[in-house]
């Protein structure tokens, strides 16, 4: 779940901030390759907040 501020800033009420947490802390090494594979990034543009590169 995502939040939008009013003031146009978002926040990520989900499950993913804490799976991203856990993954960096226990796997740094191979923890950005990973969150990126499963798409466990933020990613903004599908909000509609930002055109899509």
């Amino acid at each position: 779940m995502y939040v939008v501020r009013t003031n146009g800033d978002w926040a990520d009420f989900s499950y993913r901030k804490c799976l991203r947490a856990y993954i960096k802390g226990a796997y740094p090494s191979h923890a950005d390759k990973f969150i990126n594979k499963h798409h466990l990034v933020q990613r903004r543009s599908h909000l509609g907040l930002l055109p899509p590169k």
